[in-house]
């Protein structure tokens, strides 16, 4: 039995020189992998801080983007409104150009047939009259001239 007793005593030294040899790189090992948590840790709070920054402007985009949905709707809809109003303006325009256009052959039929039966007097005592022109809007019988007289 006595060998056994040096046996376990022997196991008991190598044990403990064992465990003094290597303490430290187990003890080390904890440490580093502390040391490790931490900076896991210290990284995650700093993605949680770029994470909420980020919801933060991602929030502020989508604020953005409804605002700016919402006046192009206005601007869509303030168009459509002036392009109706153009049109409008366009054949209100086209209807007074008509107007000026009716009125412009009855003031021309009105001249024609002014000059006809002021030239056509004046023929009598002068043959030769043949033309009239308006010249400051009153009517000259000519015998020369752009506008024939037909008085007969």
């Amino acid at each position: 039995m006595k060998i056994s007793t040096y046996t376990t005593i022997g196991f008991i030294v190598v044990f403990v020189a064992l465990f003094v040899i290597f303490k430290p790189v187990i003890t080390g090992s904890v440490v580093g992998l502390e040391e490790e948590k931490q900076e896991f840790e210290d990284a995650i709070s700093i993605l949680n801080a770029s994470l909420a920054s980020c919801d933060e402007q991602n929030e502020e985009c989508s604020i953005n983007v409804e605002k700016a949905n919402a006046d192009l709707q206005i601007s869509e809809k303030k168009f459509q409104d002036l392009r109706v109003e153009c049109a409008n303006e366009k054949k209100e325009i086209r209807e007074i150009l008509e107007d000026v256009e009716e009125e412009c052959e009855d003031y021309e039929d009105v001249i024609e047939n002014a000059a006809h039966s002021i030239c056509c007097k004046q023929k009598i005592d002068n043959m030769n009259i043949n033309y009239y022109e308006i010249e400051d809007n009153k009517i000259k019988c000519l015998e020369e001239g752009d506008n024939e007289l037909n008085c007969w």
